[in-house]
């Protein structure tokens, strides 16, 4: 099971590749939504590692469950659901309509960026005790 830590370096590493992409003057944002989501479970597995005793889900399915029903992530889920279900839209170009509006640059830099990775990132940092995750 990775620590914390490691899910830290990692959440921090998928930053840095989201900057980069927003960047490059280009957006892909099907890219940048994926790295979002990949930057949120890292987000989400180094609070559940903090947990005592330390969780770590290996799926999609029980980990999406699991803050699903507990309580104390009801605002983590809140707004890692909409990053997982956003992301199967960019990932396998599912026609979703609701997330097809994520999907174009406004929507992805002020929804998922500038919203749900934001408000999930100050809910990490507020059930961990302490700003681990820099909020832009």
């Amino acid at each position: 099971m990775p620590s914390s830590e490691a899910h830290v370096r990692a959440a921090l590493n998928n930053q840095a590749t989201i900057d980069y992409l927003l960047a490059g003057g280009v957006v892909h944002a099907p890219w940048v939504v994926t790295v979002a989501f990949y930057k949120a479970l890292h987000v989400v597995e180094a609070v559940l590692a903090r947990q005592r005793p330390p969780l770590h889900k290996n799926e999609h399915l029980s980990r999406n469950l699991y803050l699903k029903t507990e309580n104390r992530f009801r605002n983590i889920w809140t707004h890692y659901s909409v990053l997982f279900q956003v992301s199967q839209v960019a990932r396998y170009l599912s026609d979703d309509a609701a997330g097809g509006k994520y999907l174009t640059e406004d929507g992805m830099k002020d929804r998922i960026i500038g919203h749900h990775l934001r408000q999930l990132t100050l809910s990490a940092n507020k059930l961990i005790g302490e700003d681990v995750f820099p909020v832009e």
